[in-house]
């Protein structure tokens, strides 16, 4: 709720990392559309949406990390995780 202030909408076009945007719950505080919205305004901005239960969004970001770590960078999406990327653009 402290960073409920914070506008990052209009100031990611800088970022020039590919990023991977995760999300798979919806909540009085994760606003799912913001999501797909904030990789979209990113250039090299890439949206996996892995459905999830609000009691296991911690885990399912976790088991991302965790095939994130089992690949080289330039891999991009590891194959795990392939069916969760969602085309925004």
């Amino acid at each position: 709720m402290a960073a409920r202030d914070l506008e990052l909408f209009g100031a990611l076009g800088g970022v020039r990392q590919e990023v991977f945007v995760l999300n798979g719950t919806n909540d009085k505080v994760h606003d799912q559309s913001h999501y797909p919205r904030i990789a979209h305004e990113i250039p090299r901005g890439r949206f996996l949406y892995m459905p999830t239960d609000e009691g296991n969004r911690e885990r399912c970001i976790g088991a991302a990390a965790l095939e994130f770590a089992r690949v080289a960078a330039a891999q991009g999406v590891p194959q795990s995780l392939a069916e969760f990327e969602k085309r925004i653009r």
